[in-house]
């Protein structure tokens, strides 16, 4: 067979009683490596002789490709001419181009943010379409007229269809217009959802791109922090110090874990870290930045109150713990260390935690 030994041919297809001296074309399945389609049919393009400039230029490249078979074939035959002498190949016949049969579609994904959540559904979308031919096309923060008419008129040169979720009602209103003048499939994703909800909701859209991405980006930031917390809690890991935002500081029982967790639940990378009796601080708490470092005071009368209250439910020993003089004399130290390294002080007494977070957060604020 000489060279369509190389297609390994498995099946011929093809109409029956051709009229003789017609050009017509048929599907081939084959087995050719850099010729293979997804389902292991493919097109090839045959020519004899001076045809080949002919079906060349005659096939439409982005259609995918036919066989085209010229006059004088004989279909019986396995596609050698009919003229060819006995036991001779067929030197005149070869191979034009071969193609998937399928056509590939381009999906134009359209966002003023980043594009993830259309293209997340458009992916869900073609789960139910095996081995479909398909390419997403992302083209995120599109916020202009002159943007829309490039993505547009990007689209229209190809075989494509155009998806968008653009939160801005003109834009919507724009690409569309656009699309239909450039003859482009286009479908506005966000749209009727945002009509529906305001219609129930009685409320009119924000309109402003990106939220889901902030609202996204910021509870990722939250769970880092929390995370964060609760490995540099209570004096651990104080090596890191200097990656936390807000550095609580004191003597036992004044509120610094629950604080601490409190900033942490709303983005703060918070610390905290005790100051003990007959304990230096440690020296990455010394070397930080006062205005990230927060000591947190409390009356002794308020404090010995909680200590006993403490001693008595864990059956720690009263004395010296919640002896007054021990506590005096860690609030005096504590207020040495404070105004040598100029940390701020916050007074805790008789203050719910969101009252002190809340003012840790206006000198935090204040101080940037």
């Amino acid at each position: 067979m000489g060279w369509l030994e190389s297609l390994r041919p498995r099946r011929e297809k093809a109409e029956p009683q051709l009229p003789h001296r017609q050009t017509t074309t048929i599907s081939v399945a084959y087995d050719v490596p850099s010729c293979r389609s997804n389902n292991g049919v493919g097109i090839l393009s045959l020519y004899e002789g001076d045809v080949k400039q002919r079906a060349a230029s005659t096939l439409p490249r982005d259609r995918g490709m036919v066989v085209s078979i010229e006059e004088g074939f004989d279909w019986g035959n396995s596609l050698v001419p009919v003229d060819a002498q006995a036991g001779s190949p067929a030197p005149r016949l070869g191979i034009v181009a071969c193609s998937d049969e399928s056509i590939m579609l381009k999906v134009f994904v359209v966002s003023d943010a980043t594009g993830e959540t259309a293209e997340r559904v458009v992916r869900a979308g073609l789960v139910q379409f095996r081995d479909a031919a398909v390419t997403i096309v992302r083209r995120k923060e599109v916020r202009t007229l002159e943007q829309i008419r490039s993505v547009v008129a990007e689209a229209a040169r190809e075989d494509s269809i155009l998806v968008h979720t653009l939160v801005s009602d003109e834009l919507r209103r724009l690409i569309l217009d656009e699309s239909r003048k450039a003859g482009v499939d286009s479908l506005d994703m966000l749209g009727p959802v945002l009509e529906r909800l305001a219609k129930h909701l009685q409320l009119s859209p924000q309109e402003k791109p990106g939220l889901l991405r902030q609202l996204t980006e910021a509870r990722s930031r939250e769970i880092e922090a929390v995370d964060f917390a609760f490995h540099h809690d209570d004096g651990q890991n104080a090596h890191e110090l200097e990656r936390a935002e807000v550095v609580l500081t004191g003597v036992s029982r004044t509120m610094k874990t629950p604080t601490m967790l409190y900033l942490a639940y709303r983005g703060w990378f918070a610390a905290n870290v005790p100051l003990v009796e007959g304990m230096e601080p440690p020296k990455a708490l010394l070397a930080l930045p006062p205005r990230r470092v927060f000591w947190l005071w409390m009356s002794p009368e308020r404090l010995i109150e909680l200590r006993r209250v403490r001693a008595v439910k864990e059956g720690i020993p009263l004395e010296p713990y919640a002896s007054t003089e021990r506590v005096r004399r860690e609030l005096q130290r504590a207020h040495e260390l404070c105004t040598r390294y100029g940390w701020q002080r916050v007074d805790v007494t008789g203050k719910s935690v969101e009252e002190v977070a809340r003012e840790i957060i206006a000198l935090l604020q204040n101080s940037r």
